[in-house]
């Protein structure tokens, strides 16, 4: 048995065997945020103010790939014969992963490195991951470390993420639609949705083909975050009817629905003859709804994340046959455009 969504598709294969259960209420969102963390760089410190030999460690990598990064400093030792000073120096072992550095000792033995004779010699490393800055006066005695806090890019681009809550909302930053988007979702309820980023393009082709990139990763999402989604949206992008088809061919593939909003105003001619060119998978949604902007100010937004939280919302809480109609919509405050409803009138504007 097998729905669009809101219900568990149970699979047999033969006989008497144990049954698979697939929770299809998750929400596929494609969208843009171009001050979206950029992920974190691990990085890591040597020395104490006191002494003034504090030098700063940081991969040149961002990500938790940078924490396994080691930095190992021993003092230089001068000829057994002819004894002569040693200059500070810097070695990368790839192999380890290691930074190894000698630092420069005077003709007896005592070490006479300060942090930027280190920082000197780091930089001049060809192939290093690792950077190296520091300007105090004080003398740097060996020591040993391994870099950390770095963490991966929490939304990279054309990349499936699953998100749940509110936590990465910050991670998203104040611009484009996705965080917007996600709140509007979260408004509804905490559903599970299978996130991808594109860039922002200012160029409206440019930005057409980013959105329908993303759209397209959406069919790989299983592989990626081990969660199909089955409600696939772009607000703020489905106007136009490319995104439309777009989102219309990976609902196909996902066995999704898919909500494609119309633009600001339309009138019920153009939803209707926009109508005619989308099958069942795809549910055309008019009016856009006003709610509260981040400054207080009322604007109008596409109802695409609404509806989906929604549907996700009625999908937990009374079931996958429940309709959306007449259900209670949560932080909205009415509607851009009012249509004409009579109860048995198959003429009205709703009709």
């Amino acid at each position: 048995m097998s729905q669009l969504h809101g219900v568990e598709t149970i699979e047999l294969t033969s006989g008497t065997v144990a049954v698979t259960t697939i929770q299809t209420a998750i929400i596929g969102l494609v969208g843009t945020a171009p001050d979206a963390s950029g992920g974190t760089a691990a990085s890591g410190s040597s020395g104490t103010p006191i002494l003034d030999n504090v030098i700063d460690f940081t991969a040149t990598i961002k990500g938790r790939q940078g924490n396994v990064i080691n930095v190992a400093a021993l003092a230089g030792q001068p000829a057994a014969e002819n004894p002569a000073a040693v200059a500070t120096s810097a070695r990368w072992d790839p192999e380890s992963l290691t930074l190894e550095i000698t630092l420069g000792c005077d003709e007896h033995g005592a070490i006479t490195a300060k942090p930027g004779d280190v920082a000197e010699a780091v930089g001049g490393v060809d192939g290093a991951k690792v950077s190296a800055a520091g300007t105090g006066d004080g003398i740097v005695q060996p020591f040993s470390l391994q870099l950390a806090g770095g963490e991966d890019e929490p939304f990279p681009l054309n990349t499936p993420v699953a998100v749940v809550g509110t936590t990465l909302l910050s991670r998203l930053g104040e611009k484009g639609t996705l965080k917007q988007a996600l709140t509007d979702i979260n408004d509804q309820r905490n559903a599970l949705t299978v996130v991808v980023r594109v860039a922002d393009e200012n160029d409206v082709a440019k930005r057409r083909a980013a959105v329908l990139k993303g759209i397209g990763t959406l069919s790989s999402a299983k592989s990626v975050t081990t969660y199909q989604p089955r409600i696939v949206i772009a607000p703020g992008f489905s106007e136009d009817d490319a995104v439309g088809k777009g989102l219309e061919t990976v609902a196909g593939k996902l066995r999704a629905v898919t909500y494609v909003d119309c633009a600001s105003g339309a009138t019920l001619q153009e939803v209707v003859q926009r109508r005619q060119s989308y099958g069942a998978r795809t549910e055309l949604l008019r009016p856009r709804v006003q709610a509260s902007d981040a400054d207080g100010q009322l604007v109008y937004r596409p109802y695409s994340a609404f509806a989906a939280g929604l549907r996700a919302r009625i999908d937990f809480e009374k079931g996958w046959w429940w309709s959306k109609s007449n259900q209670d919509i949560n932080n909205i405050l009415g509607v851009e455009q009012i249509d004409e409803f009579i109860l048995g009138d198959e003429n009205c504007d709703a009709n």
